[in-house]
């Protein structure tokens, strides 16, 4: 499995993965007309004052893995991913690509770690270390560590490390090619500086990948930890963690499919602490990069209290709300998916 990529570096690339979590408090229209953006809600609890921040916060932790791009192929992009609807799958993916790409493939002992290096465009580095049991071809038991340092392109600075694995390869990996494979993924500190805003990871995944061509692919992922803080110049902190968490994800043309479980942590300005677990009920379904149109999700707080978002377009969303975890929906809210955007 020869890699034929062209030599090129980071466009832009890690800012598909978190951009997600960037974005303005945000009004919105409700059956209460509530203010949302309130931290009167105890640690823990889900109520009719904060219900839509907290579907917000947890709806984009499913963006944070991977959702769709306006592209309709998050998943199997191989360039540079301007679109903040992307995820960190994609994002990864788009890094091994060029990474490939920048591996050395002269004069190597099979076996043994090499590295090389390119320069970025507007200055600073990215290199790349390799171990390969046949130079130059990516197979089996194979690893790869792509390092960014203060990687200048576009407008962002890119630092830290993405380290890979490689099993269960079959056909070639590329952007466009036919081929599968599970991937170990390990990030460090991993940061991209863009607009007076730093966003960092941290973490592991596993992921399964499989495409037939460029529109369309599969994913499944699974992981223990993965954390992602977002640092305005102003001083607000964002922070998010996902814990025991999986991802099911796919494209099909222009239509992206997704569905996330995990435990998820952190704090945010509208929140405060806070400590949810969050289901997909049914798969989120969405179009040429629209908002989703189909799918559910119940986030839940420490208190059994939860909040159910339901897509009733592209455009509106219904929040169901169970204030004491009763079983009984206390409040229904109808806002849209640009309020519930605006409110990370």
């Amino acid at each position: 499995m020869s890699v034929g990529f062209t030599k090129s570096v980071f466009a832009g690339l890690f800012s598909a993965c978190l951009l997600v979590a960037c974005g303005g408090g945000g009004g919105g229209t409700s059956a209460s007309n509530s203010s949302s953006n309130s931290n009167s809600a105890a640690t823990g609890v889900i109520t009719t004052t904060n219900a839509q921040d907290a579907v917000a916060y947890a709806y984009s932790g499913v963006q944070d893995l991977g959702t769709q791009s306006s592209t309709g192929a998050s998943l199997a992009a191989g360039v540079s991913i301007e679109t903040p609807t992307a995820g960190l799958i994609s994002a990864s993916l788009s890094q091994l690509y060029k990474g490939l790409g920048v591996q050395p493939v002269n004069n190597l002992v099979a076996g043994v770690t090499t590295g090389s290096s390119a320069s970025c465009a507007s200055g600073g580095t990215i290199s790349v270390s390799v171990t390969e049991a046949t130079p130059g071809i990516v197979s089996n038991g194979d690893s790869m560590t792509i390092t960014a340092t203060n990687c200048s392109e576009n407008g962002e600075v890119i630092n830290g490390q993405l380290a890979y694995g490689f099993s269960n390869i079959s056909g070639t990996i590329g952007s466009s090619t036919a081929w599968s494979a599970t991937l170990t993924l390990n990030y460090t500190n991993l940061t991209l500086q863009s607009g007076g805003v730093t966003i960092g990871a941290n973490g592991d995944m596993s992921l399964g990948y499989n495409q037939t061509d460029s529109q369309d692919a599969t994913a499944v992922v699974s992981g223990s930890s993965l954390q992602m803080n977002l640092t305005q110049s102003g001083g607000t902190v964002i922070s998010r963690t996902l814990t025991a968490y999986s991802f099911n994800g796919s494209i099909s043309g222009s239509t992206n499919t997704s569905s996330a479980n995990f435990t998820l942590t952190g704090s945010s300005p509208a929140l405060g602490s806070v400590n949810y677990t969050v289901k997909t009920t049914t798969a989120f379904q969405a179009v040429s990069g629209a908002n989703p149109s189909v799918g559910s999700m119940t986030v839940t707080a420490a208190n059994n209290s939860t909040a159910t978002l339901t897509a009733i377009d592209s455009t509106n969303v219904r929040i169901d709300i169970d204030s004491n975890g009763d079983g009984v929906i206390d409040q229904t809210i109808n806002t849209t998916w640009a309020d519930l955007n605006s409110r990370i």
